[in-house]
Formats: structure tokens, C-alpha cells, sequence
């Protein structure tokens, strides 16, 4: 266990917890990757799931992970919709996927820096 102090106070954090969700956030990150298109059907449910994670402050690698799946999940939205596997949608997704996305890293980095 690992404690931080937020302002006056001190929290304890169960590590093993955490690096069990880089774990799992690493395994969405992965399947994205290797299923490419084939990943389209779980995008939004994923990006959901890891686009607050992006300002996950108490583990890095978990941060470090959902940067990645950015990337995966834009790239897996790409080619579905290229190659005509997106359930219907267009670049109009794309486009509204990258408005979800984008902002919040572009905050999470400019706050990484500082």
C-alpha cells in the first residue's frame, strides 16, 4: 500500500488494485491493436472506460496505457470505416470520436508537463 497527500489529507492506495487495472487497460490497448476494424463494435464502450483515465492522477502506467488506446481505438475507427465495417457510420464518427477524445488528452498532457 502506498500513501499520497491530497491538500491536508493523507490517502492510502492499494497498489496491486492499480496495477491490476493497467493490466486490463494494457489488454483493451492490445485488442485494439491486433483486431484493428474488427475492434469497431467495442470502441465507444472502451473509450468511455478510458478517456477518464487519462487524468487518472494515483498510477502512471495507467495513464501511460490510455494515451496509447487513443491511438488504437482513432486507428481501429479509421480503417472500419474504410473498409466499409463500420455499422453504418462515417467519417462523421471519426470526427466526433476525435472531439472526445482529443481535448481531454491535449488537457491531461498540458497537465502531465506541469
Amino acid at each position: 500500500m502506498e500513501t499520497i497527500t491530497l491538500g491536508d489529507k493523507r490517502i492510502g492506495i492499494k497498489t496491486t488494485v492499480l496495477e491490476e487495472k493497467a493490466t486490463a487497460c494494457n489488454m483493451l490497448c492490445c485488442y485494439a491493436d491486433e483486431l484493428k476494424e474488427g475492434f469497431f463494435p467495442w470502441i465507444d464502450q472502451v473509450a468511455g472506460t478510458l478517456v477518464p483515465l487519462l487524468k487518472f492522477y494515483f498510477h502512471e502506467e495507467v495513464r501511460k496505457v490510455a494515451v496509447s488506446a487513443m491511438l488504437e481505438l482513432l486507428h481501429s475507427a479509421k480503417l472500419a470505416i474504410e473498409k466499409g465495417q463500420s455499422q453504418g457510420w462515417d467519417a462523421s464518427y471519426l470526427k466526433f470520436l476525435s472531439d472526445s477524445i482529443i481535448p481531454v488528452l491535449v488537457d491531461a498532457l498540458h497537465k502531465e508537463l506541469n
